[in-house]
């Protein structure tokens, strides 16, 4: 289901199924894929390392799985090209990349180098406790939203 609202594209791509291609420079390059999402990881986080603080007052960890597969041309790395984020509203966004903790293991952005392989790594994000949302993708530097899986 495609849908514009505002100065943003979403697209909604249901849980389970074959993953999403991701087109940079207008090459082909990642499918992703959500393979499982933990909506309250504050347990994983902590496990993962010691020195990770605990989740600001009011806020959870969650955690997305993810299959990444390179399918462009040379080598690529996932964080380079895409930002994972989890959607509370339409106007409400948690970003990844504002997380500062370590991430369970496999770490999504610690994939690097990839060449015509697919891997899996979980990325993090903080968001209100008792939240409800869904989990997204969007290629850097666009305006595409892309919500994978409904929580």
């Amino acid at each position: 289901m495609l849908v514009s609202l505002r100065f943003w594209t979403f697209f909604l791509a249901f849980f389970g199924l074959t993953g999403i291609v991701f087109t940079i420079d207008d090459v082909e390059q990642w499918v992703v894929t959500v393979e499982s999402t933990v909506l309250n990881a504050n347990d994983l986080v902590a496990a993962a390392d010691p020195a990770n603080r605990a989740p600001d007052a009011g806020f959870q960890y969650a955690l997305v799985n993810l299959q990444i597969e390179h399918i462009g041309p040379g080598e690529g790395t996932p964080s380079n090209d895409l930002a994972v984020f989890f959607g509370t509203t339409p106007d409400e966004f948690w970003l990844e990349s504002d997380v500062v903790a370590v991430t369970p293991e496999p770490a999504w952005r610690g994939i690097t180098g990839i060449q015509q392989a697919s891997i899996s790594g979980n990325a993090i994000v903080q968001i209100p406790v008792g939240s409800a949302g869904a989990w997204g993708i969007s290629p850097l530097g666009t305006d595409l939203l892309v919500f994978f899986a409904n929580e």
